[in-house]
């Protein structure tokens, strides 16, 4: 069973240029991506064409910035994210007094009453880019979605539940690692990342499906 799902650079991909193909699965840590060790061919040709680059690692900022996920998204894997995010404040909260910016989902609307007693900053993210809101973060926190790749690329610290993201290798794991965090290497990570997608016209050239050959005998 081939996967076809949302590109991870959707976030500066308005247009749906690109989609991402797995073989057997959508989670990066368990499907076939064929995609390891990919030299940096795919990377230049999708920055290129989106105008995406990567950022330099930063260690400064004014915020921690928490990146909150639609309800009922398979890559949340049956969390309810007001619960998630109710925990990451605690989380953050016992480990530095840097103020919380909350960052709702975009696209689905949900309740974030249960929130408002928390004296966090909730950006309007239907009118505010997340380049906007990742532009001051000292660090973000994600359980496990693209938006974790616009803070690896934009040089913001990630910290990652979700032993499944994409993001995971690049990422902290502990959210202690916030005050002094690991700067990992991102190269080799983008180029095997970019390598997963690929635009309607490279499928219809069959460039996925010679790619995929090799893993289906």
């Amino acid at each position: 069973v081939m996967a076809i799902d949302a590109s991870t650079f959707k976030f500066h991909d308005s247009e749906g240029k690109y989609l991402r193909y797995s073989l057997n699965g959508v989670f990066y840590d368990t499907a076939e991506y064929a995609n390891k060790n990919s030299d940096s061919m795919r990377w230049n040709t999708i920055k290129n064409d989106l105008k995406l680059d990567m950022q330099p690692w930063r260690n400064q900022g004014n915020y921690v910035l928490l990146l909150m996920q639609r309800d009922g998204g398979w890559s949340m894997k049956g969390m309810n994210p007001i619960e998630w995010v109710q925990a990451k404040i605690h989380d953050v909260r016992a480990v530095t007094d840097l103020p919380i910016m909350v960052r709702p989902h975009p696209g689905k609307k949900i309740d974030l009453t249960p929130l408002s007693r928390y004296g966090v900053i909730m950006s309007p993210s239907k009118i505010r880019s997340l380049y906007d809101d990742l532009a001051d973060a000292k660090s973000a926190c994600v359980f496990n979605s693209s938006s974790g790749v616009a803070s690896i690329l934009a040089g913001v610290p990630l910290v990652v539940d979700d032993q499944s993201s994409v993001c995971w290798d690049v990422s902290l794991h502990d959210i202690n690692r916030i005050r002094e965090p690991e700067f990992f290497p991102r190269e080799q990570w983008i180029y095997d990342l970019a390598a997963c997608h690929w635009s309607d016209e490279e499928s219809r050239c069959g460039l996925v499906y010679q790619k995929f050959l090799p893993y289906l005998a």
